[in-house]
């Protein structure tokens, strides 16, 4: 079905997320899904104890067979929250295809210009706005530098009105 689903589409953007399966969040999801009007449709996902959460040998594995069920010629964005860590992109990158993940606001970041300048990513929040805009090349995470571009953007949060 994954193949089926993708085989027009040379560039799909993929959502990739952990998620609580059970009440008491001792069993977790890692799920791969294709956005599609406003909806996922799940292409693969995986079940692991809690004490798996966010394991980079869980997540490497779990691209590997990820690429095994994308079709020939077909070169992903991996779309991941803050929850994923450098490790995780390094082995997107290791697969030739390509990233866009979120940063935490206790990370920090160096402009690529300025390498050793390290900054919290909270300052940037200023600079956000509804529209993406583009800061420019960094590095993400000073323990085991990741270049990027990086692009701000804000987005309102959500109000329920009862």
């Amino acid at each position: 079905m994954t193949q089926w689903l993708l085989q027009s589409l040379s560039l799909p953007l993929i959502l990739i997320d952990w998620s609580p399966l059970t009440a008491d969040q001792s069993q977790q999801l890692l799920r791969a899904a294709l956005p599609t009007g406003g909806r996922t449709i799940t292409l693969y996902e995986e079940v692991h104890p809690r004490k798996k959460l966010g394991n980079p040998k869980v997540q490497q594995q779990f691209l590997r067979r990820l690429q095994e069920l994308l079709p020939p010629g077909v070169t992903p964005i991996i779309v991941a929250d803050s929850g994923f860590r450098t490790p995780f992109f390094r082995a997107v990158e290791a697969l030739n295809w390509h990233w866009l993940g979120r940063i935490r606001g206790r990370d920090f970041i160096a402009w690529a210009d300025e390498p050793k300048q390290w900054l919290p990513a909270k300052s940037l929040h200023a600079r956000a706005t509804r529209k993406a805009k583009c800061l420019g090349k960094a590095l993400w995470v000073r323990s085991n530098p990741l270049p990027g571009a990086l692009v701000a953007f804000y987005r309102a949060p959500n109000i329920v009105k009862i």
